[in-house]
């Protein structure tokens, strides 16, 4: 969180190249390493900015840089590791591994909703002289709801390792800082998928294993709730445009629509749990009974 907000703070930004709805700007550090931040306002709620970015199996999906992407591993607190293979420019550069831990989103009061990404190393998942695995340094996102609707900014800090061309450097740090545009424009023509925003600070929840399947759009996490809480969880009316079948199973829920379109408060019971959606054919229900 620290070196976010170092960045986050900093008066040493140098204008970038602004593609759509971002302002682009980097930092070139000391020993080379080139940053760079995008940031902008969005007429979309915080909410469904979240569910995307804390869904890696889209990633593929809305990135074309990207062949595969998956969680790994989740710990309790709903943190967890990414695996993702970026695609290479060949002849010139070769597909890149990446594996990172995922700090999931923690409010701050100046730097809003916050999810963090670096490189990290498991035994699970070597790295062998058939792959390249790139270096993320990090990957910062900072979230603010507003009334004119979500302030983002997006830092990105990463090697990607291996002989690189220098106007193909040029290149990467171009779609780094267009990399919210594609954020936005998947979730304002697709829609959001449906996601629980835990709270790490609160610690209200621990995370058994989510999933969602981009072809079906379905949905389906185990967890267990530690206090009766109330949280915000996503139904898009684009990714599900007659409705969608809420099953909760293992606790006491209550699903309820917010000011926001698509974006619903969802109270849960203390206790263990499974959540799916699926498509439905007649609005929002929650195991069976009109939302």
């Amino acid at each position: 969180m620290q070196k976010v907000r170092e960045l986050y703070n900093s008066t040493e930004w140098q204008p970038h190249s602004s593609p759509g709805n971002v302002k682009a700007f980097q930092i070139a550090l000391p020993d080379g390493q080139v940053v760079t931040k995008a940031m902008g306002t969005v007429n979309l709620p915080k909410a469904k900015l979240q569910s995307l970015l804390s869904t890696p199996a889209l990633r593929p999906v809305f990135d074309s840089r990207i062949k595969t992407c998956e969680w790994v591993s989740r710990v309790e607190s709903g943190n967890g590791m990414v695996l993702s293979i970026a695609n290479g420019q060949w002849p010139v550069v070769s597909d890149r591994e990446v594996l990172v831990s995922i700090q999931t989103w923690q409010d701050d009061e100046d730097l809003g909703s916050v999810l963090i990404q670096q490189s990290t190393e498991d035994d699970r998942f070597p790295i062998t002289s058939s792959k390249v695995r790139a270096i993320v340094h990090i990957i910062g996102f900072c979230l603010k709801q507003t009334e004119n609707g979500t302030e983002f900014v997006h830092f990105q800090n990463q090697d990607p390792s291996g002989s690189i061309p220098s106007a193909f450097l040029s290149i990467i740090r171009g779609e780094q800082v267009n990399f919210m545009n594609k954020v936005i424009g998947y979730i304002q023509s697709k829609g959001a998928p449906p996601c629980i925003l835990m709270n790490q600070t609160e610690g209200n929840f621990h995370v058994t294993k989510t999933g969602f399947n981009p072809k079906t759009s379905e949905y389906s996490g185990d967890f267990t709730v530690l206090k009766q809480n109330t949280t915000h969880f996503v139904i898009d009316k684009l990714l599900y445009p007659r409705g969608a079948q809420v099953q909760v199973v293992g606790v006491n829920a209550s699903l309820k629509p917010t000011a926001f379109d698509g974006v619903y408060e969802l109270t849960l019971s203390v206790g263990q749990m499974t959540i799916t959606v699926k498509h439905g054919t007649n609005g929002v229900t929650l195991n069976g009974q009109a939302v």
